[in-house]
């Protein structure tokens, strides 16, 4: 019943999921994923211990699901922001939708630097995201990466962040990458990037 109303709502391509991995209820939600699978694009997973990684002792509960709630929606801002960004062309989607398209599982990592070295340490800070799983990029399929930077951003730059993700993976995924110009403070850059399909 939820996997029909999941598929009658929107023809969503992803879903955020966030569980607690106790022993029962993680065989629960490993059933309940793996269910959503079949009605989902792609499928993104938050345990919820990994909230305690980015939180302390006098974090409460509810405000520490804010940050998974505050990862899904830079996961919809990418996605919106690749496909609608000043000068997108229709092949965008398409490049986008062919790599998503019953994809399964799905890593989502974000970063932002400013200042010196700024494209390397993003780059690296999206990569370390601590709130998803324990990944590998040579497990992907795809990978889907946003730059959205100012009009100071370089050639240079932009070949070190590409370096690093073809560093981290094996030569087979198929590498998606657009620029995206916006206005941003400090001179700041933002990369975000998609695994896709991992093994």
């Amino acid at each position: 019943q939820a996997g029909n109303q999941i598929e009658s709502n929107a023809g969503k391509r992803f879903l955020e999921v966030s569980i607690f991995e106790g022993a029962l209820r993680a065989s629960f939600a490993e059933q309940g994923i793996q269910e959503l699978q079949r009605w989902t694009d792609a499928c993104i997973v938050i345990p919820n211990q990994n909230l305690f990684r980015v939180s302390d002792e006098n974090t409460d509960f509810r405000k520490a699901f804010r940050f998974a709630d505050a990862l899904c929606v830079e996961a919809v801002t990418t996605i919106r922001n690749l496909i609608s960004a000043p000068g997108s062309q229709p092949q965008d989607w398409e490049t986008f939708r062919d790599a998503m398209t019953r994809s399964g599982k799905a890593i989502f990592g974000v970063g932002r630097a400013s200042g010196s070295s700024r494209a390397t340490r993003a780059t690296k800070q999206a990569i370390e995201c601590p709130l998803m799983e324990e990944f590998s990029l040579s497990n992907a399929k795809s990978l889907v990466i946003s730059i959205e930077a100012g009009d100071d951003i370089n050639g240079s730059e932009i070949e070190a962040i590409l370096k690093i993700f073809r560093t981290k993976e094996n030569g087979t995924p198929t590498l998606v990458h657009k620029k995206i110009s916006s206005i941003t403070q400090n001179d700041e850059i933002l990369i975000s990037f998609f695994a896709i399909d991992l093994k």
